[in-house]
């Protein structure tokens, strides 16, 4: 579970790399920003759904109150 949660979240972080290259980039083409726009935000709710899951499957749990 643990790679699936940090393969998700390299996979945003690239999406995010390649979001800011194309926004600096000299080009007055906007649909590679627009479609690394759409792959972060598919990602991240893909990584919503799968923390739920795991939450409500016991693969996850919160941490012990403090004493």
């Amino acid at each position: 579970m643990k790679i699936i949660i940090i393969g998700l979240l390299l996979a945003i972080l690239a999406s995010l790399a390649s979001g800011l290259f194309f926004l600096t980039k000299k080009n007055d083409d906007p649909t590679k920003l627009l479609r690394s726009l759409q792959i972060r935000i598919g990602l991240t709710i893909t990584l919503v759904v799968v923390l739920v899951a795991a939450w409500f499957g016991g693969f996850i749990t919160p941490p012990p109150p403090a004493s």
